[in-house]
């Protein structure tokens, strides 16, 4: 009815006399049209209304694209639509159309972002929360605009606080309103919905994957490799970097390493005795604890057991990060269950060579962005692999034994100081995870044209087994890559652990070419 009325009002317009008159009310429709059709809300955060309805518009910082000033504190909330019900038609589904109620959600978009850097932005910063969650666990700052995001819940609210000094342009964003899939629905990464009885079926229905990744994968035993029994999953369409905090158990193949030094690693689980992490965490040998089975950091359940033997690999190269790989060999065997359990080992074989786009996994306790703290819990984020001769472009020394990951051309995806020697995973044949890669460095974090670097396993995989008796499970028969748009344990894991705030300028971490840190 509404769209019937406008275009009465359009035509009626338009009906008139020859000559210039008719010009000018053909005109006058035309901005009547672009009035009715595509005006959307603009507001000030600062002069916004506490709640704002309209289903889409922008919010921009005070005097964008000028300095936004000193002194703020100003916080608005945005509301989506009611819901509606749809009627979907699923042609694969005997061309069957369902009638589903989907509330309506929002979509945050973010144009420019410009706001004052400063250690864990305690200076400026823009805060964003999805319903009472916190977005990506903490608030924003620099030059990076955070990922764009479907939200969860049906209010988002945005807070922008600045300090006494300093001053950028600061940043715009829009958003706009879309239907979520109701709850006989699985939501795709992408925000397409597929029916509930699809997901974790063994076949790949969404194009991301995310049908399958998000599922506990059934094993005969606790010891098979790559099985998770508890389903992963994400919160946003999206640190580490530029993700959120994992579901206790998800990746129970990763582990906590510190050393006695300070030094703080990730590193995962190949068997009941050995651990595969990056050399440069470790380039003296010491004393090690690792800690397995662990959630929140720092570690105050799981297993914890001791480093007897630390094996980089002898042609290792702290500058280069060539062969930037390690094994270490535990002092008892880790009593595998729900969240302790290793991860594949892939062969070396042009199967494992992953398909640029891939959308793979990267987990670690490091920081949530350049210059802020280490979380309280284990992180994960989505990553999708870099095309070689892509990422070779910002890395001119890159190795056929390095392997690249995260969004090359927006960033805002990454692993960062604290995740080095951690896992990049992915999921084969819509059944088992396997071990791509092992975090070894990176140009600052999440950095557009600048993505993740980590060491291709599937290289070392007769160095590997020199040490360790490891066999790498078959290959699965329906292999598959999807390609992205875009507490157990019977010691007590607190007893020793001694943290590490990492830095990028911190000396315990290897610098590499000149401007490079090591993650």
């Amino acid at each position: 009815m509404f769209y019937f009325i406008c275009f009465f009002i359009i035509a009626s317009l338009m009906q008139t006399s020859k000559g210039r008159k008719i010009q000018f009310r053909f005109l006058f429709a035309k901005l009547v049209f672009h009035f009715l059709f595509f005006y959307k809300a603009q507001y000030d955060i600062c002069n916004a209304p506490s709640l704002i309805t309209e289903a889409s518009g922008s919010i921009k910082s005070p005097n964008y694209p000028s300095d936004y000033g000193n002194y703020l504190s100003c916080t608005t909330k945005i509301i989506a639509p009611e819901g509606k019900v749809v009627s979907v038609f699923y042609s694969f589904d005997q061309y069957k159309t369902v009638n589903f109620y989907r509330i309506q959600a929002i979509l945050v978009s973010f144009m420019d972002f410009d706001v004052e850097l400063s250690t864990n932005c305690k200076s400026d910063q823009l805060k964003i929360y999805d319903g009472t969650v916190l977005y990506t666990s903490k608030g924003f700052c620099g030059n990076i605009p955070p990922r764009n995001f479907l939200a969860h819940n049906s209010i988002v609210k945005f807070v922008f606080t600045t300090d006494f000094a300093g001053s950028e342009k600061g940043f715009s964003i829009r958003w706009t309103s879309r239907a979520r899939c109701s709850s006989n629905e699985f939501t795709c990464w992408d925000g397409n919905c597929i029916p509930l009885t699809q997901q974790c079926n063994g076949i790949r229905h969404c194009v991301d994957d995310s049908d399958e990744i998000e599922c506990a994968l059934s094993s005969e035993t606790s010891a098979e490799c790559g099985k998770p029994s508890v389903a992963p999953h994400f919160l946003w369409d999206t640190k580490i970097v530029g993700g959120n905090e994992q579901v206790p158990g998800s990746w129970p193949w990763q582990v906590l390493l510190n050393s006695r030094s300070g030094v703080l690693c990730g590193g995962s689980i190949l068997s009941s005795e050995w651990i595969i992490t990056a050399a440069h965490c470790f380039e003296i040998e010491e004393s090690v604890t690792v800690y397995a089975g662990v959630h929140a950091f720092p570690p105050t359940t799981g297993l914890q057991k001791r480093a007897v033997r630390i094996i980089n690999h002898e042609e290792y190269h702290s500058s280069s990060k060539q062969h930037d790989i390690a094994l270490i060999k535990l002092n008892s065997p880790l009593d595998f269950g729900t969240n302790i359990r290793p991860i594949c080992l892939p062969e070396d074989t042009d199967t494992f060579d992953i398909p640029p786009g891939t959308t793979c996994v990267t987990t670690g306790w490091g920081t949530l962005s350049s210059n802020h703290d280490l979380p309280s819990a284990l992180h994960q984020v989505r990553v999708p692999i870099v095309d070689q001769d892509e990422c070779r472009n910002s890395y001119s020394a890159l190795l056929e034994t390095q392997i690249c990951a995260g969004d090359y051309t927006k960033g805002g995806v990454d692993s960062c100081q604290g995740d080095s020697g951690g896992p990049l995973v992915c999921f084969i044949g819509e059944s088992t995870w396997f071990l791509i890669g092992v975090t070894s460095f990176g140009r600052d974090c999440a950095q557009a044209n600048f993505p993740g670097v980590y060491t291709r396993v599937a290289k070392y995989n007769s160095w590997i087994r020199k040490f360790a008796r490891i066999t790498s499970p078959a290959i699965p028969v329906n292999f598959t890559t999807p390609t992205t748009n875009y507490e157990h344990g019977s010691e007590d894991a607190s007893s020793s652990f001694q943290p590490f705030y990492a830095s990028p300028h911190t000396t315990i971490f290897t610098v590499g070419f000149a401007y490079l840190f090591a993650k």
